[in-house]
């Protein structure tokens, strides 16, 4: 079952299980629901803890059991200092290197200095980086990624109607008319929707849309296109394109899709997401069944989980 293909989607969940509990922890530093928020640091950290086990990512699976052990003693406290919130942000820095099978420095004694005292991290921080918190930083970082759209078009007035339609209706559009350093700015800031023609000089949008799949940045991608015939239809569906916008287009033609591309995407993802939290939970029963003995059971629940992830494989592709 830990084929490279398996382990790199179970890296690319677990940077969004990362990504969810940041955010909890940022609904935490203001103050909002406390059992909501804190169950769902706490959901993500225990299943990143059994999937690390699960595929023998072993130093992550350590990390991830001492973190785990210290939030669920704030439990019954009800409530996180500033500087508690700090210290679980930090630690998500210091598990994304070892997701990727690299050394991290991290300094679990801070821990019980904070229950002391509400001490700042400064140990922790980089030095250009103490003038404001690890929570500012992370909600700056959070709210600039939040209704992303990168607009490619190498017809300056197209991106700028397009991006005035998608920021006049929420979203947070910029654009670009070269393809060249979009990509680079879409392997940046990883948007919530690509925009992009179909016919531009330095690289057509298909070509666009295959490279940034080949990078495993996976979002939706609307084509522009003058026409559509059925063989770029065709084409355009086969390398995964959410939509096509027809030239002229209608401003409710624009924000629809655009909606409903992101919508779709973030609904697929989810349900992804709890697959994979039901996956992951069976480390859990899996060391409990080896204990027993009970290998047939074993196998049969391994069968399963194989299954579940080849389907869901032949379903995204």
């Amino acid at each position: 079952m830990q084929d490279s293909e398996v382990i790199d989607e179970f890296k690319v969940e677990a940077d969004e299980m990362l990504n969810d509990s940041e955010e909890y922890l940022l609904n935490l530093g203001k103050g909002q629901d406390f059992e909501q928020n804190f169950n769902g640091v706490f959901r993500a950290f225990h299943s990143l803890k059994g999937a690390a086990g699960m595929f023998e990512i072993n130093e992550l699976q350590s990390f991830m059991h001492r973190i785990e052990t210290q939030l669920d003693s704030l439990r019954e406290v009800g409530s996180f200092s500033p500087s508690q919130v700090d210290y679980f942000l930090l630690a998500i820095d210091c598990a994304r290197p070892l997701l990727e099978g690299q050394h991290s420095i991290f300094d679990y004694d801070l821990f019980d200095q904070l229950e002391k005292k509400d001490e700042k991290l400064e140990p922790l921080i980089k030095a250009e980086e103490q003038k404001e918190s690890v929570l500012a930083r992370k909600e700056k970082n959070l709210n600039k990624k939040k209704g992303r759209v990168i607009v490619i078009d190498d017809e300056a007035f197209i991106c700028e109607e397009l991006c005035g339609m998608l920021n006049e209706f929420g979203f947070n559009a910029s654009s670009f008319t070269n393809p060249v350093e979009a990509l680079a700015e879409i392997i940046k800031e990883k948007p919530d929707l690509i925009c992009t023609d179909l016919k531009m000089p330095e690289m057509s949008g298909m070509e666009l849309l295959k490279k940034v799949r080949g990078l495993k940045i996976e979002c939706p991608v609307i084509f522009i296109t003058g026409f559509i015939d059925n063989g770029l239809l065709t084409e355009g569906l086969d390398q995964g394109a959410s939509g096509f916008l027809e030239k002229p287009f209608e401003q409710h033609e624009v924000v629809s899709l655009a909606i409903q591309s992101v919508e779709r995407f973030r609904t697929r993802k989810l349900l992804n997401r709890s697959i994979n939290y039901i996956i992951y939970q069976f480390n859990d029963l899996d060391n409990y069944l080896k204990k027993e003995g009970k290998e047939s059971l074993r196998k049969s629940f391994k069968l399963e989980i194989e299954t579940l992830l080849t389907l869901r494989r032949e379903s995204n592709s």
